[in-house]
């Protein structure tokens, strides 16, 4: 079992250091000792049992892409980014015209909802579960956008440009978006927020 720890110790060498980090390194190494005692009853030779345990515990690259093990400052980088696109969408709200105002809403509904969950995520320091892998991530960014997209067609179009005849599903998309373009902002948001969340 000594390979196997000099190797844990290793791999969390090129992890940055956190409280996060020290517990899943606490949590491998106890998965190791347990993987290594039911491979033992199997009968295996030490030597094979560590090559085994090794190869299943992964690099610490695989490590990094499995869990958010993003730094505070980056985090806070982060934050910053989201809260200058707020600020600019206040800004849109107290420049734009009539025409313009419902999606110049829309948009700081979208980042102010992002900018608090990263908010929230940093000073609670908690895991979202929901998009374990890549391809939940992905559909929760593609509808993020498309909610947005749809927004920005029917806020700043006018009416008679939705559908050529009055009647029509487009006629009752564009009322329905209307009528709820800053609730459906705020689920954007939590969609982009879940998206972009690797844990």
């Amino acid at each position: 079992m000594q390979k196997v720890k000099k190797y844990i110790n290793q791999m969390f060498q090129e992890l940055p250091k956190s409280k996060r980090t020290t517990e899943l390194k606490q949590e491998i190494l106890q998965n190791m000792e347990e993987r290594y005692r039911e491979l033992a009853e199997q009968k295996m030779a030490p030597q094979k049992i560590e090559e085994q345990i090794i190869n299943e515990i992964g690099t610490s690259q695989e490590i990094r892409e499995n869990i958010n093990l993003v730094s505070p400052k980056k985090q806070f980088i982060v934050i910053g980014i989201y809260l200058l696109l707020f600020v600019v969408s206040v800004f849109y709200i107290s420049h734009s015209s009539l025409k313009f105002i419902p999606f110049a809403f829309s948009l700081a509904v979208f980042w102010g909802t992002i900018l608090i969950l990263n908010t929230i995520s940093l000073l609670l320091n908690f895991k979202v579960n929901f998009n374990q892998t890549k391809g939940l991530r992905i559909i929760a960014l593609i509808i993020s956008i498309i909610l947005m997209f749809l927004i920005a067609i029917f806020t700043m179009l006018p009416p008679s440009l939705w559908f050529t005849e009055r009647e029509g599903v487009w006629v009752l998309i564009g009322t329905f978006i209307l009528l709820n373009a800053n609730t459906i902002s705020g689920i954007s948001g939590i969609l982009f927020f879940l998206g972009s969340k690797k844990q």
